[in-house]
Formats: C-alpha cells, sequence, structure tokens
C-alpha cells in the first residue's frame, strides 16, 4: 500500500499536465465571425452558380427514373420472371453526386408489383447512356 501513493500522485500530475497543455494548444474562437443571411446566400450564388453543387446536379424526373427502372429489372439477369414485363413504381427522395461513376444517387421507394402494399426504400444510381437516356444502377 505504501507504494500506491506515488503512484497516484504521479497520475494526477500527469493529467494535471495534459489538461493544461490541451487547454494551452488549443486554437481560441476567433471573434469576428458574423452571422450570414440567406439573401447573401442567394446572392453569391447567383452570381456564381459553381459555388453550389446542387444548382448543377442534374436528376431523372419520375417519369425518366420508373423508366429506367423497369429497364434495368427487365434486363437484370436475377430477375424472378425474364419473361415478365416489369411493372415497378419509384418515387425519388433525396439525390447527390455519385462517387462511384457519372451520374447522380438517389434514395428511392420502389413498389416493384402494383399489389405491393409497402415500398422497399433502395439507393438507385442514374447516368445518361450514349444515347442520352436515362440508365438505372440498382445498388
Amino acid at each position: 500500500m505504501p507504494n500506491a501513493l506515488p503512484l497516484v500522485a504521479a497520475a494526477a500530475i500527469g493529467i494535471a499536465a495534459g489538461s493544461l497543455t490541451t487547454y494551452v494548444v488549443m486554437v481560441q474562437p476567433s471573434a469576428d465571425l458574423t452571422s450570414t443571411q440567406d439573401t447573401d446566400l442567394h446572392a453569391v450564388v447567383e452570381a456564381d452558380p459553381s459555388l453550389c453543387q446542387a444548382a448543377s446536379l442534374i436528376i431523372p424526373t419520375a417519369e425518366e427514373a420508373q423508366i429506367a427502372v423497369n429497364e434495368a429489372l427487365r434486363k437484370s439477369p436475377l430477375a424472378y420472371n425474364a419473361d415478365a414485363k416489369p411493372d415497378a413504381t419509384i418515387a425519388l427522395g433525396q439525390c447527390g453526386e455519385d462517387a462511384n461513376g457519372p451520374g447522380v444517387t438517389c434514395m428511392t421507394s420502389i413498389r416493384y408489383t402494383p399489389q405491393q402494399t409497402e415500398p422497399k426504400n433502395r439507393l438507385v444510381g442514374f447516368a445518361k447512356n450514349g444515347e442520352g437516356n436515362w440508365a438505372a444502377i440498382l445498388y
């Protein structure tokens, strides 16, 4: 037990020294921060649309997305019945730039058949093919 006192004292000194060093080294926030109004942001983006990624994001319409998804399902080698014509309905959610390739990735709600009561939430990639039509990539 007498050996525990120097160990506790060393630990306390170490914690105190580490805390003090962290406090001294941490960057203090500057006081010159100002609030930006929405109107200011809109003016800046209108002046240079390249500053806003969403301004240059091209996404398919709901009709184009539905055609592309049904075409992807029809061509899928994993289709349950290759002779059946896919009749999926799709609702597009939030879209963003696709990090895996060209086009966009969208969160979608898909009903694969009209009889399906609950839609399935699924990521779907969309890109324009060589003919200018939208193609879907089912992730």
